[in-house]
């Protein structure tokens, strides 16, 4: 965590102790999501500065399936800690294992909880994918504000989701 990125060292003996204290919790009552999140924080904290080794990732990942496959309902409460979780997985499966398909993945995840986060593009364009695309039709919009909001449609496909944009924004984008 902050230690980590900060350039401090943080203390492996107390790292451990919560490692196991977290494991108990997991084995005792394994649908508990937060103590598969916090095993992958203090896991991440065992590996080094670029996760090389990916110590996390199992953690993150049933926290992943927990929050979102065995209850469902958590998962708009618990949309940080999806993001820090397709973020760690998506750069651990870039750098370590080299799939850029499976790393765009969990980056347009990020994208489609939030999408005004700033993190996901840079790691996806660290990768060599570009989520933004050009659409040539821009230019033939004389209107400020539908150019603008047909962009913002156009490079956030998520958005089209809400009512607000399909109804109000840019109604002429859904004939």
């Amino acid at each position: 965590g902050a230690k980590k990125t900060a350039g401090l060292e943080a203390d492996k003996s107390l790292l451990a102790k919560a490692d196991s204290a977290f494991s108990y919790l997991a084995q005792r009552s394994p649908n508990t999501f937060a103590a598969w999140q916090f095993r992958g924080r203090i896991n991440r904290q065992f590996d080094d500065a670029n996760d090389s080794q990916g110590l996390a990732v199992p953690f993150y990942e049933k926290y992943v399936e927990l929050v979102t496959v065995t209850k469902p309902e958590l998962a708009a409460k618990n949309s940080t800690g999806l993001i820090e979780a397709y973020i760690y997985l998506g750069s651990v499966v870039a750098r370590k294992d080299k799939d850029t398909e499976k790393a765009k993945e969990y980056f347009n995840k990020v994208l489609a909880i939030d999408p005004a986060n700033a993190i996901a593009p840079r790691s996806a364009q660290s990768i060599g994918y570009n989520k933004v695309k050009k659409y040539p039709f821009f230019k033939r919009l004389n209107h400020p504000i539908k150019a603008l909001s047909c962009y913002i449609c156009a490079t956030k496909p998520n958005i089209w989701k809400h009512k607000v944009c399909q109804l109000i924004i840019c109604p002429f984008f859904f004939k």
